[in-house]
């Protein structure tokens, strides 16, 4: 994948963009427990083709909810998405996050073609 290389030929490239981006990405599942133990919600998802999809995380120790959200489409997406309402601001984790949400339990999200974003919130009402 990403390569015309065979199997036949050594193919352990540490330079290689994909697979800098999967360790990129096992670091930040290491860094986050909210990312492979816990809650899980299902926030948005396209049923007859290719479009966004949408979940929250919430970490097992603190409750904090992180959205991470795929583009399955070759064309860039922008909608609204829900979050919980005490779920303010976020932070960029990874691929880029809007800072606040639009309104209590909304929060915009714009991804190019066939990317990704994983945002945790950092802030909530009072």
């Amino acid at each position: 994948l990403g390569t015309a290389r065979t199997h036949a030929q050594d193919n352990f490239d540490a330079a290689h963009p994909l697979y800098r981006l999967v360790a990129e990405l096992a670091a930040l599942r290491k860094a986050h427990p909210a990312l492979h133990r816990g809650l899980q919600v299902t926030r948005r998802y396209t049923e007859d083709g290719p479009g966004l999809f949408a979940v929250s995380r919430f970490d097992p120790a603190d409750g904090r909810e992180y959205l991470v959200a795929f583009n399955t489409s070759t064309q860039p997406i922008a909608m609204q998405v829900t979050v919980e309402t005490a779920s303010l601001r976020f932070e960029t984790l990874a691929g880029a996050c809007a800072p606040a949400a639009s309104a209590p339990g909304s929060l915009r999200v714009e991804l190019p073609p066939l990317g990704f974003a994983v945002c945790r919130a950092t802030g909530s009402a009072p």
